[in-house]
Parts: structure tokens; sequence; C-alpha cells
């Protein structure tokens, strides 16, 4: 993950990137790309969501089916 990161993101204007650029959608993003196969993880293994922090005390937070996140 953090070669895709240093990649896509780093040094990027990050709507280049991501449509409309939130920390909501950066999380949605960064969820694709995981279970699309983008990070090889151990069969039977998945990602269940992925957090975005903000700052020391605030995130986004992405999950499919999350009522949060619909």
């Amino acid at each position: 993950m953090r070669a895709y990161l240093a990649e896509r993101f780093d040094h990027r204007d990050v709507g280049e990137v991501v449509a409309v650029p939130s920390s909501e959608n950066i999380a949605r993003h960064l969820f694709d790309w995981c279970s699309g196969g983008g990070l090889h993880l151990r069969e039977g293994v998945r990602v269940e969501a992925v957090r975005v922090g903000e700052t020391g005390s605030t995130w986004a937070e992405y999950a499919p089916g999350d009522r949060a996140n619909p």
C-alpha cells in the first residue's frame, strides 16, 4: 500500500486522483483499490473498512453497507 500511496498521491493534487477530494472519498477510493486486488492478502482475508485520518482526533471511514456510509 505504501508504494501505491506514494505513486498515486505523493506530490499531486488530490483532485487528480479522486474526483471530489474529501476524506470520505479518499477512504472509498482506497477501499475499492484494496478490495479490487491492489492489496495482496492471504486467502480468506478481506478488507472490511478503510479509515483516513484528518487530524489526531477526526477521521472518515468507508465500509460498504455501513448505514453511516451509504
